[in-house]
């Protein structure tokens, strides 16, 4: 079902994973699309999120550190999931167990 959901273009350039670009990387010889990609976006997502503010590569670094003042938890994940190689990025499911042992805010 995955492969089928599949489009040309890979959605926003703001939120797609640097392996989406082989342009940018000298040794990559072809991209190989996976759910990493996913986990790419969803941790920029989570960055937007929390800081109410569109994503900016420029200022990726200051969100993450606004970021870090409201959650270490958080913050700790979303480094974790936009590691810039695949590999090193965790499973949708390894996000999820993350979470889920994260503190849950009060009503």
């Amino acid at each position: 079902m995955a492969r089928l959901s599949r489009t040309a273009g890979e959605g926003a350039i703001i939120y797609t994973a640097p392996e989406s670009f082989p342009q940018t990387d000298p040794t990559a010889k072809r991209v190989i699309h996976t759910t990493k990609i996913d986990v790419y976006s969803y941790g920029i997502l989570l960055c937007e999120v929390i800081t109410a503010k569109m994503p900016d590569p420029e200022r990726y670094l200051d969100r993450l550190e606004e970021v870090n003042q409201v959650s270490a938890d958080m913050h700790h994940l979303i480094v974790w999931c936009t590691k810039r190689s695949p590999k090193q990025r965790p499973t949708m499911t390894s996000v999820l167990d993350e979470l889920s042992k994260m503190p849950q805010p009060r009503s």
